[in-house]
């Protein structure tokens, strides 16, 4: 979690090279937590690298999916596009 806060203070100041290299290292720390994802999926897109924004969006859905919901299906479509 330090990783992902230095990050967002780091694109927060402009420096896109030193806020770019923390979430990555957030991201390699934790794949597969949820928070993490949708943090870097949001500084990706900050970064103007949308197909990696995308690639942790996906793998947070399916996380959210896994994890929240045990493997079902909402009880109600979730408005992924809001």
């Amino acid at each position: 979690m330090t990783q992902l806060i230095l990050g967002r203070i780091h694109l927060d100041r402009r420096e896109f090279d030193a806020g770019e290299r923390r979430l990555e290292i957030a991201l390699e720390l934790n794949q597969s937590d949820a928070d993490a994802l949708a943090q870097v999926a949001l500084g990706m897109t900050y970064l103007g690298r949308p197909a990696e924004a995308q690639r942790c969006a996906e793998q947070f859905r399916a996380e959210f999916r896994q994890k929240i919901l045990f493997g079902r299906e909402p009880e109600r479509p979730l408005d992924w596009e809001r």
